[in-house]
């Protein structure tokens, strides 16, 4: 985990731990529990220093910290048995209050470290989907024209690319294209993508058609869970989903260069079912 810059060579080598560090610290603590408390005699002021140990440890390994407190305490607790021939309160009382330091310290620290996992995670997400926005404006931008793409082809492209899952294509579909924008093939990539992600056990994928009213319906149909009907439309959000991202919203960007719709039509618990509705003069058969 990274940490916030506070300067300084002395703070820098503080942010990660040291293990040969704290096993010095841990000897120092035992030498002066041996020296002070059992010789000496002395039963307060040094166990200050054991809290210095246990902020440490739980800095550095969290809630483990515990194990470094109940090792000082029950030491602090067993010395002053020795001495005294019976366990005083007070030295029961520092050791629980050893444990609770660790314990709290431990777990704080955890937590800020789950909270910065959780933003960093955010930002790569966001820094990915800045970067493929970035890439699409550019393709808009400076793009070849749209153009005649063959259905089929780009379903074998998919295949190849996709061994694991079994993608197949209707044979009423051979010599159909479409006009659409080169990116047409990403339509699909993100279609199959989508069918990974929330499909859950999605092992096939079929695509095929049909013509109405002087339009063509190719279907996108996968074996997953479905969806839900309050989530058809809004899957085509930016941002939506278990994942983050463009997905959808960017297949259905690229298909309305050309006039070209998407809708989920499937039923929840029996699969997805995506239709894409082109309209006349954006669709042909070609031999």
């Amino acid at each position: 985990m990274e940490q916030y810059n506070m300067g300084g060579s002395w703070w820098r080598s503080f942010y990660k731990p040291h293990p040969v560090v704290f096993i010095l610290l841990i000897l120092i603590g035992v030498d002066l529990e041996y020296v002070i408390h059992y010789h000496l005699g002395i039963t307060t002021v040094y166990t200050q220093f054991y809290y210095l140990i246990i902020v440490i440890a739980g800095l550095w390994y969290g809630k483990k910290a515990i194990w470094i407190a109940l090792f000082f305490g029950g030491l602090h607790v067993i010395v002053a048995y020795i001495l005294a021939e019976s366990i005083f309160p007070d030295a029961v009382t520092r050791c629980l209050i050893m444990l609770i330091t660790a314990f709290v310290i431990g777990s704080i620290v955890e937590q800020m470290n789950l909270y910065y996992d959780k933003i960093t995670e955010q930002n790569r997400q966001l820094s990915d989907m800045n970067a493929r926005m970035d890439v699409l404006n550019a393709r808009l931008v400076s793009s070849q024209a749209s153009q005649w793409q063959n259905i089929v082809e780009l379903v074998k492209a998919q295949q190849l690319i996709n061994t694991d899952l079994q993608i197949e294509s209707s044979a009423a579909l051979d010599g159909l294209e479409i006009f659409a924008d080169p990116l047409l093939k990403i339509v699909f990539e993100d279609l199959i993508d989508n069918s990974r992600r929330h499909g859950e056990h999605v092992t096939q994928i079929r695509v095929s058609h049909q013509q109405k009213d002087n339009k063509v319906i190719l279907f996108f149909e996968d074996n997953g869970i479905g969806i839900s009907e309050q989530d058809k439309e809004k899957i085509f959000t930016r941002d939506v989903g278990k994942n983050t991202g463009l997905g959808l919203f960017l297949a259905r960007e690229i298909l309305a260069i050309t006039g070209i719709t998407i809708h989920e039509t499937g039923e929840l618990g029996k699969g997805a079912r995506f239709e894409i509705s082109v309209p006349q003069g954006a669709w042909r058969y070609v031999s």
